[in-house]
């Protein structure tokens, strides 16, 4: 029986809503049967038949580092669902690689990989989770690649690119991004944007000289200013901290959102500063010009996963939003310790390896 064969007959009043919804679950349950066969007779996937030019633009990575994250992730040889969904690490990360690589259907990526879209939709966010225990890098001071000497370089780096005239002690740029989302059923107030025009979560990230994101903060709703999401987040707190016993301080910039506290973050100098100092003036085009690098960066992550930016499918109270961008990011830092990025080669620096950068996370 065709559906809307059965609609007709529960609307002309042959057959009872509860006949209709009995009948209604069955042919939904057969369908989802034949999906599921038709999955299976089809070839299952296999990482040996795509070549390293496929395998950037299916999984912006090439085969070789596919490994490489597999083991600095930590993922499973085999990756289980709750609903008994079984598939190899490799698998697994492939489905979530693919499917953060572009807005695709789960149908498209059925035929990649042999499986069901429902089965598909477990292992994504299955090893979505996996991965997103690493991310905790996006949150500590603590790496083995940060310390006093390496605050150094980052800042000389800046001045250097900069010239005289900028502010020597910036080791690096801060700044706040909304990510746009569906318009959710509940607080869509709360989750508007006046700024933006738009739904979205707001995020705070703190990018180096090297093209790393090095602190990311957010998720939070889309009408807080970004001045607010700083002091929520602790960062400035956590820095004075972090550099108890240096020699020399090192500072952040941001753009004019944000206002100067406690000697660590500076913004742009005011008009009524710059009205009569062209010294001042000539300082804010060039530290202003040094703070697109934050921008670059988070180009970079919808670019090579653009799933983050396709707002249709960033449903809050349905997917979690949140999740998919933190990882979002984080595969974009891994991806800037293998390979050349815009940031780093503009400043000269070089990332650290990926094993280095994610080292702090596989610590007990």
């Amino acid at each position: 029986m065709e559906l809307h064969i059965l609609y007709a007959l529960y609307y002309n009043k042959h057959i009872s809503r509860k006949q209709f919804i009995i009948l209604r679950r069955r042919m939904r349950s057969r369908k989802a049967a034949v999906l599921e066969e038709d999955a299976r007779r089809e070839q299952s996937f296999d990482l040996d038949d795509y070549s390293d030019k496929e395998c950037r633009a299916y999984f912006r990575f090439k085969r070789e580092a596919l490994f490489q994250l597999l083991e600095a992730f930590g993922i499973p040889d085999v990756v289980r669902t709750p609903s008994r969904d079984s598939a190899t690490g490799l698998e697994a990360l492939c489905i979530v690689l693919r499917r953060l690589a572009y807005p695709n259907r789960w149908l498209e990526m059925r035929k990649m990989f042999g499986r069901s879209h429902s089965s598909l939709n477990r292992l994504f966010h299955a090893t979505l989770r996996v991965i997103d225990r690493s991310s905790k890098v996006l949150k500590t001071w603590d790496h083995s690649w940060l310390k006093e000497d390496d605050f150094e370089i980052y800042a000389d780096s800046i001045a250097a690119k900069g010239g005289p005239g900028v502010i020597r002690d910036v080791f690096a740029f801060i700044d706040g991004t909304a990510r746009p989302i569906c318009r959710p059923i509940f607080y869509q107030r709360q989750m508007f944007s006046g700024h933006e025009r738009i739904h979205c979560t707001k995020w705070q990230s703190v990018v180096l000289p090297n093209g790393l994101i090095l602190n990311l903060y957010g998720g939070q709703r889309g009408s807080m200013h970004d001045s607010r999401l700083l002091n929520e987040s602790k960062i400035l707190e956590e820095l004075h901290e972090k550099q108890a016993g240096f020699v020399r301080k090192y500072v952040l910039y941001g753009d004019s959102g944000y206002a100067k506290k406690n000697g660590i973050l500076h913004k742009p100098r005011s008009r009524i500063e710059i009205r009569h100092s062209k010294a001042k003036k000539d300082q804010n085009t060039l530290m202003s010009k040094l703070r697109q690098s934050v921008e670059w960066c988070s180009k970079e992550v919808v670019t090579k996963f653009a799933f983050v930016d396709f707002r249709k499918q960033m449903k809050l109270y349905e997917k979690p939003v949140n999740r998919i961008y933190r990882v979002a990011v984080l595969l974009t830092n891994c991806h800037h310790c293998l390979y050349p990025n815009q940031t780093s080669r503009y400043f000269d620096l070089e990332p650290p390896s990926l094993f280095e950068y994610l080292s702090c996370s596989q610590e007990d």
